[in-house]
């Protein structure tokens, strides 16, 4: 489900609010992975959509941010908690490394 939906100058930024966010994403999320900064496996769509599977230990909220031409730059991969705290799916207690997703070349852009 596309929750909402913001408009900066040159970039769009997409909340999803639930699991569709991963049919959605899939395609494209593991080249963005490639692209970023922070490439580790804990990045990849197939181990943040498991974890998700497995756990679901809260409200889903995974923001996207692309360009104009609809090129994704960046994902938050987050959800709140019961006790609504913001934590990036993956949680520390098993995984190792958690960041935003973001194109190394386009930091500045997704980041303002």
């Amino acid at each position: 489900m596309l929750h909402n939906d913001w408009r900066a100058i040159d970039v769009k930024f997409t909340e999803y609010t639930d699991e569709s966010a991963f049919d959605t994403l899939e395609r494209s999320w593991n080249e963005l992975v490639q692209r970023s900064v922070s490439n580790t496996p804990f990045q990849t769509w197939e181990w943040n959509s498991a974890w998700w599977a497995a756990y679901q230990p809260g409200d889903l909220w995974v923001v996207t941010c692309e360009d104009n031409a609809g090129h994704l730059l960046g994902i938050a991969p987050w959800f709140l908690d019961d006790e609504r705290v913001l934590r990036f799916i993956g949680h520390i207690d098993v995984t190792d490394f958690m960041d935003l997703i973001v194109d190394a070349d386009q930091q500045a852009k997704v980041y303002t």
